[in-house]
């Protein structure tokens, strides 16, 4: 009993060459320099731009394309699914020894002519691997329709929403509202900007007419901002909830004191008694 149960605290040999087969396949052995360079290898594209990209129409363009094989890949473009032959296009350059263009336009051209969708091709004997493909379009910033804004007329205690409508530029701009002050419109709970731009007013008070109101967009890419006219606001106070609707007279009675004595107040409360 006591032979049987040393024996089964001790590891089987199956068990044993587990251990030992692990203890080998965790040692990692480098492949010698040599084996890898003279490893044939299809290439890999390891670098690209985009697929969406937009540019700066005042900086050179620049349309990323490495790729690593063995043999080294040679590169060929296409723009718009035609053959793009780099060596015959003004101003395009390529970074050898990998595909990168380069578009400069030091000695004129115009961004926008360059625009269009890029693939880059990498091939070797072994085979060809394919960039993404690559929409280009140069970043427009037009200028804000001029337009003549008449003040806006509305009354205390209603509803307002003050249109933006920025220009499409590309990408679209970012909006916000300032003040005359060219500070930015405090937003809260009453007054809000929508997903558009737009500025709402849940309930406008008298108050808001203190200052005027522009739409402003920022363009990320060409790093300017536009400002729309401002818009002007006349709020007209309800006469219900402003005090000095009741003209006191020089007895120093109020008109709806008055009108309460008068004839004809007992004449409408009879009426109201006969009817209810």
């Amino acid at each position: 009993m006591s032979k049987q149960g040393e024996g089964a605290g001790l590891p089987t040999w199956p068990l044993l060459l587990l251990l030992f087969l692990r203890a080998v396949a965790s040692i990692e052995v480098p492949l010698d320099p040599k084996i890898q360079q003279d490893l044939k290898q299809p290439p890999t594209i390891v670098k690209q731009s985009p697929k969406d990209y937009i540019v700066d129409p005042r900086d050179n363009i620049i349309i990323e394309c490495e790729a690593k094989g063995n043999p080294s890949p040679t590169f060929i473009w296409k723009r718009n699914s035609r053959f793009f032959n780099v060596g015959k296009v003004p101003h395009v350059t390529q970074r050898k020894p990998q595909g990168t263009l380069e578009i400069s336009f030091r000695n004129g051209g115009r961004p926008e002519d360059y625009e269009g969708e890029y693939q880059c091709f990498a091939s070797n004997d072994y085979g060809t691997a394919l960039s993404n493909k690559i929409l280009l379009r140069v970043s427009k910033s037009p200028l804000w329709p001029k337009e003549v804004l008449e003040p806006i007329v509305v009354t205390e205690g209603s509803q307002l929403v003050l249109t933006c409508n920025p220009p499409p530029g590309l990408p679209p701009p970012e909006t916000f509202w300032m003040n005359s002050a060219m500070m930015p419109i405090r937003q809260d709970a009453r007054v809000s900007m929508g997903l558009n731009g737009d500025l709402y007013f849940s309930s406008v008070l008298a108050k808001d007419a203190s200052t005027d109101y522009s739409c402003n967009a920022r363009f990320p890419y060409t790093h300017t901002i536009q400002q729309k006219n401002p818009y002007n606001l006349k709020v007209h106070t309800n006469p219900y909830n402003d005090s000095s609707s009741l003209n006191l007279t020089d007895g120093g009675e109020s008109d709806l004191s008055l009108f309460a004595a008068s004839p004809m107040a007992t004449r409408c409360q009879e009426t109201v008694l006969m009817t209810s």
